[in-house]
C-alpha cells in the first residue's frame, strides 16, 4: 500500500506539469497573436495618406486580412510549435537582441509621421482622443512597438534559424576554393572598407566638407546617403522601400540591426556601424558568388579562375565599398536561383525574399515549379503568390502595392521617355561594358554640389558589344544548360528594362544596374569558353586550348585591372577631396 502512494503523486505531478505546459503554449500562441496584430496595424500606419477614404479602406481590410494570416499561422500551421521545436538558445539571445532595432526604428518614424494618423483619429474617435494622441505622439508610437516587440521577436528568430541552417549547408557543400576565395576576399574587403571609410564618407552617409549632407547622387546615381540615413536596411516604411523594394527591409533587418549590434559591443572603433554593414553586404556579394560558381559546376583551377574575374569585374569592386539596396537584392535573386535549380525547400520564402527586395525579380516565377503538368505548376506559382501576399499584406505594405500604378507613375520620371531609342540604345552598349569595364566618369557640379558621374554617352562602346556577342554565343554553346537559359532570359529582361523601357537612362545613370544584372553577363561568357574546350577531342589540341583559355582569362583580368584600378582611385580621390571623413 505504502509503494502505492509515491506512484499516484507522480501521476498528480505529471498532470499538473502537462497542464500547467498546454496552458503556457495557449499564453505563447495568444501573446503573439496579439502581438503580430498591433505589429500589422502599426506596419500599415505608415501607408495611411491623409484625408483618402480609400486608405480606411484598405486599412480594414489589411487588419482583418491580417488576422485570418495571423490566426492560419498559428491554429493550422502551428508556427509557434514548429519555431521553437528544436531550440537553438545562441540564436534565441542574438534574434532578441536583433529585434529592438526594427521596433525602435518603428517607433521614431510613427512618431514623427504622426500626422498621418489624423484622418483614422477624426473618423474613429473623439476630440479627447485626438488631443491625446497629438501630445503623445511619442508616447503611443512607443507602446504600438513594444506591443509589436514579441512578434517581431519570432518572426526574427524564424529568419536567422533558417538561414543559418542555408549558410551551414552552402558551406559543407563547398570546397576548399570557395573557403579561401570567401576568407580571403572578405579579409581584403573589410580593410578596404575600413581604409576607405576613415577617409570619405562619399560611399555612405554623404557629409560633404562644409558639413553638409548630400542623400543622392554622389558617386554615380547611387541613393547611399538616403538609405544609410533612413536606416533603410531594418526600417520598412523607410522612404527608399517604395513600390520598387516593398519589403526590402523586412528581409534586410538582420542584417542592419546585427551590423548596429556589432557597432554597441565595439563602440570605441571610429565608423563602425557603416563598416559592419558594408562588412555584412560584402559577405553577401561572395556568397552570391559562390553560388553562381556552384550552379556553373564549376571545379579547381576553373573556379579559382571564375572568382578572380568576378572579383575584378567593376560592379564587385565599386559596391563592395557602397551602402546600396542592389547588393541585398542581388543576393536574394541568387539565392532564389540556386534554391530552384537544387529543389531546396526555402525556394518560395527565397523568392519572396527576392521579389520583395526588388520587385522586378518577380519576373523569374516560372522558377518556382519543376512540375510538367499544368496544373501543378499553377498550383506551385499560386502557392507562391499566395505566400507573397501574406507577406505585403501583414507587414503592412497592402496600400503601398494597393496604390501600384500611382507609385510607378511617380518613377517613370527615371525611364527617359524624351530620349529616342537610339539614345537608349547606345546607353545600353555601355551598361554592357560597365558590367565588367568602369565607365568613363568626372566631377560635376550639375546639382548644386560635387558628384562623380558618368560622362555622357555620345557614340557606340565598342567593348559593350563585343561583350554582348559574345554573352549572345555563350548562349548559343550552352542553350540546353538550365542555368545558361536563366542566364539569357535574364540577359533579356535587362534589355527591356533599360534600353526599351529605358529605366535609368533619364539620368544617364544605367551603372547603377551594373551588379543586378552582371552576373549573367559574366556567366555566360565564361561558360562560352568552358564549352568550346568541350568540342576538342584531340588530347593535344585540347590541352593547347587549355593554356590558350586560361592565357585569355589572365589577359581579361589584367586588362579589368588595368581600367577598374585606376577609376576606383580617381574615385577614393574624388570621396577623400570633397566628402572627406
Amino acid at each position: 500500500m505504502s509503494n502505492q502512494h509515491p506512484s499516484i503523486g507522480s501521476a498528480d505531478n505529471t498532470a499538473d506539469n502537462t497542464s500547467s505546459r498546454k496552458a503556457l503554449r495557449i499564453a505563447v500562441k495568444v501573446l503573439f497573436a496579439c502581438s503580430a496584430m498591433i505589429m500589422s496595424v502599426l506596419l500599415s500606419l505608415f501607408n495611411l495618406m491623409p484625408s483618402s477614404a480609400l486608405s480606411l479602406d484598405l486599412f480594414a481590410i489589411t487588419t482583418f486580412s491580417a488576422l485570418g494570416i495571423v490566426l492560419f499561422l498559428v491554429i493550422k500551421c502551428k508556427f509557434i510549435e514548429r519555431t521553437f521545436s528544436n531550440l537553438n538558445i545562441p540564436l534565441l539571445v542574438l534574434s532578441a537582441a536583433l529585434t529592438y532595432f526594427p521596433c525602435h526604428a518603428a517607433a521614431v518614424e510613427l512618431t514623427d509621421r504622426m500626422s498621418r494618423l489624423f484622418v483614422i483619429r477624426e473618423v474613429f474617435v473623439g476630440e479627447i482622443i485626438t488631443h491625446f494622441w497629438g501630445e503623445n505622439a511619442a508616447l503611443v508610437s512607443s507602446i504600438l512597438s513594444a506591443g509589436a516587440l514579441f512578434a517581431a521577436f519570432v518572426f526574427t528568430y524564424c529568419f536567422v534559424n533558417a538561414f543559418v541552417r542555408f549558410i551551414r549547408d552552402l558551406y559543407e557543400k563547398s570546397d576548399k576554393a570557395d573557403k579561401i576565395f570567401f576568407f580571403a576576399a572578405l579579409f581584403v574587403s573589410v580593410a578596404a572598407i575600413s581604409l576607405v571609410y576613415s577617409h570619405t564618407t562619399a560611399f555612405y552617409s554623404g557629409v560633404d566638407a562644409n558639413g553638409g549632407v548630400r542623400l543622392y547622387d554622389i558617386i554615380y546615381t547611387t541613393d547611399s546617403g538616403e538609405i544609410f540615413d533612413s536606416n533603410a536596411y531594418y526600417s520598412i516604411n523607410a522612404e527608399q522601400n517604395d513600390i520598387r523594394q516593398p519589403l526590402f527591409g523586412l528581409f534586410a533587418a538582420p542584417f542592419g540591426s546585427l551590423a548596429k549590434l556589432i557597432s554597441l559591443i565595439f563602440f570605441f572603433v571610429p565608423n563602425i556601424y557603416p563598416i559592419a554593414l558594408a562588412a555584412i553586404q560584402a559577405g553577401l556579394l561572395l556568397l552570391a558568388v559562390i553560388m553562381t560558381a556552384e550552379m556553373m559546376k564549376l571545379r579547381g583551377l576553373l573556379k579559382a579562375a571564375f572568382f578572380a574575374l568576378y572579383a575584378l569585374s567593376f560592379p564587385m569592386l565599386i559596391y563592395v565599398l557602397t551602402m546600396e539596396q542592389y547588393i541585398f537584392s542581388m543576393f536574394w535573386l541568387i539565392m532564389f536561383i540556386y534554391c530552384a535549380l537544387s529543389n531546396r525547400q526555402e525556394r518560395q520564402y527565397a523568392f519572396a525574399a527576392a521579389s520583395s527586395s526588388m520587385l522586378t525579380t518577380g519576373v523569374l516565377f516560372p522558377l518556382l515549379s519543376d512540375k510538367r503538368s499544368f496544373w501543378g505548376f499553377v498550383k506551385d506559382i499560386f502557392e507562391a503568390g499566395v505566400k507573397f501576399a501574406s507577406f505585403i499584406i501583414l507587414f503592412g505594405q497592402l496600400a503601398l502595392v494597393a496604390n501600384f500604378m500611382e507609385e510607378i507613375g511617380k518613377l517613370m520620371r527615371f525611364s527617359g521617355v524624351e530620349l529616342t531609342f537610339g539614345d537608349k540604345l547606345l546607353q545600353f552598349f555601355s551598361f554592357v561594358s560597365s558590367c565588367f569595364f568602369a565607365p568613363a566618369a568626372s566631377t560635376a557640379d550639375t546639382l548644386g554640389y560635387m558628384s562623380y558621374f558618368p560622362d555622357a554617352v555620345t557614340s557606340v562602346s565598342a567593348a559593350g558589344v563585343v561583350l554582348l556577342a559574345l554573352v549572345l554565343l555563350g548562349f548559343a554553346l550552352n542553350m540546353k544548360n538550365k542555368f545558361a537559359q536563366i542566364c539569357m532570359a535574364w540577359t533579356v529582361f535587362s534589355f527591356v528594362i533599360l534600353c526599351v523601357v529605358g529605366w535609368g537612362t533619364q539620368e544617364n545613370g544605367l551603372v547603377l544596374y551594373a551588379l543586378y544584372f552582371s552576373w549573367a553577363y559574366i556567366s555566360l561568357i565564361f561558360m562560352l569558353f568552358e564549352k568550346v574546350g568541350s568540342y576538342i577531342k584531340n588530347k593535344k589540341a585540347a590541352a593547347v586550348y587549355s593554356v590558350v583559355k586560361y592565357a585569355v582569362f589572365i589577359s581579361f583580368a589584367l586588362l579589368m585591372l588595368w581600367v577598374n584600378i585606376p577609376e576606383m582611385a580617381n574615385i577614393l580621390r574624388f570621396g577623400a577631396e570633397y566628402y572627406p571623413a
